[in-house]
């Protein structure tokens, strides 16, 4: 939402927005941090708007923010980046390469039974 359409809307669609939580948050902060303009209350004083937003942008809670919010949309829009997902492949990858390391040995045993070849030995006696 810009300034202007912000600035066009009237008190209630303003109050209207805030209960249903668009506009602000209801609480936050992080070690009993303060949170001022933008976050508890809106903007109303355009004068300082461009001031407000500064120090706005220079708290620590909006700083968290936009780096969750940054997160948020690159594992939304590249989902094949995700850590599950890396996980998940690795895992695969590991499973795969394993399995590929026992076909050689399955098919020596396969060979070994049907040229009745013993897999222990030439002198296996039993003990």
């Amino acid at each position: 939402m810009n300034i202007q359409s912000r600035q066009s809307m009237n008190k209630k669609e303003s109050s209207d927005l805030m209960a249903k939580g668009i506009l602000l948050a209801n609480s936050g902060g992080k070690h009993s941090v303060a949170l001022g303009s933008l976050v508890t209350r809106p903007l109303c004083k355009y004068k300082k708007a461009l001031e407000i937003f500064r120090n706005h942008c220079a708290t620590d809670y909006h700083k968290m923010a936009v780096l969750k919010n940054t997160h948020f949309k690159s594992s939304y829009e590249n989902p094949e980046k995700a850590v599950n997902v890396l996980i998940e492949t690795e895992k695969l990858k590991m499973i795969k390469s394993k399995r590929e390391r026992l076909i050689p040995i399955v098919k020596t045993i396969i060979l070994n039974g049907r040229e009745n070849i013993p897999s222990i030995g030439h002198r296996d006696d039993g003990n």
